[in-house]
């Protein structure tokens, strides 16, 4: 448990020195086929112009998923291909572009640090 913190840690860490408003929860949900209980951290940032939002599940067994939303008045095909070279799948529409990646505990700060480098 004290891994998962002090990846959390990190997290919110590297996120706040970005600019990023975060907020994290630890959420428990009962799993409707199994009836397992999950549980996860979920951060939630978002830019302080409003226009960058990152969603980062932390799962105990180590792949985390790590979301990010960008609301631009127009496709930036740059984005979107820089997105991509980091191992992103990229989704654009006329709102923005979404993009999503799971990742390993190892590699969770850098995938990180590349991404908001790339959006911010």
């Amino acid at each position: 448990m004290v891994a998962a913190d002090n990846l959390l840690n990190r997290v919110k860490k590297v996120l706040s020195s970005r600019g990023f408003r975060v907020k994290d929860k630890h959420i428990m949900e009962k799993d409707l086929f199994s009836e397992d209980i999950r549980e996860f951290d979920l951060i939630h940032a978002v830019s302080g112009d409003e226009k960058i939002v990152l969603t980062i599940r932390l799962n105990k067994r180590g792949n985390h998923r790590v979301h990010v939303s960008t609301r631009t008045s127009r496709s930036d095909e740059k984005l979107a291909e820089r997105l991509e070279e980091i191992g992103m799948r990229v989704q654009e529409d006329d709102e923005g572009l979404t993009a999503a990646v799971t990742t390993s505990s190892s590699e969770l700060v850098d995938k990180i640090n590349e991404i908001t480098r790339i959006v911010t």
